[in-house]
């Protein structure tokens, strides 16, 4: 996961200077005031209020909300343990080395496929049609990396011992390419 600085306005307290009790579902805040579970919102986000009572004479309610009713709203996703957990190994030595190799492997291919194999769009309706799609258009280019690979990593053998008489060489791989595009999508014409 990528990591996003908080957004939050200069001279007010951030999202983890609330300390977050598991045990009791609630959050603690600097001035070590409660802020109990109120809703969950349709987003998936679950709301912690605090009591206006204990907000309207702390001496750092300036730093923690401006709201008029005076209480400090704090929302944490239901899956916020996750984040958190990824986030902790966003610290660790091993993460800082694979983690440069993103942009290298996963970003590159999706980039290229949104560029090249016109990604950017659906031009199909419904879900099974525009995954069926993109699955074609992920096994050319994995067809094409495994080309290139292979064109990288083998010794030139003699013409006559590969392709048959009659083929080209691009004439032959065109060929082999598209019956393994015909395999991978039956209900398709290709």
């Amino acid at each position: 996961m990528p990591y996003k600085r908080p957004k939050i306005k200069k001279g007010f307290f951030k999202k983890y200077e609330y300390v977050y009790d598991e045990e009791y579902d609630c959050y603690l805040c600097p001035n070590d005031k409660i802020l109990m579970y109120a809703t969950t919102t349709r987003n998936g986000y679950r709301q912690y209020k605090s009591d206006s009572k204990d907000c309207k004479d702390c001496p750092l309610r300036n730093k923690c909300t401006k709201s008029k009713n005076m209480t400090k709203v704090i929302e944490r996703h239901l899956w916020e343990e996750f984040r958190e957990y990824a986030d902790k190994i966003r610290h660790t030595m091993e993460w800082k080395e694979i983690y440069p190799q993103r942009k290298e492997t996963i970003e590159r291919v999706f980039a290229d496929c949104k560029e090249n194999n016109g990604l950017r769009f659906t031009r199909l309706k419904g879900l099974k049609k525009n995954q069926q799609n993109a699955w074609l258009i992920f096994a050319c280019h994995n067809l094409k990396k495994m080309s290139l690979w292979r064109g990288k990593n083998r010794r030139k053998p003699s013409k006559s011992s590969i392709y048959p008489s009659k083929y080209t060489k691009k004439q032959f791989h065109f060929e082999n390419c598209l019956y393994t595009i015909k395999s991978l999508c039956p209900y398709e014409k290709v």
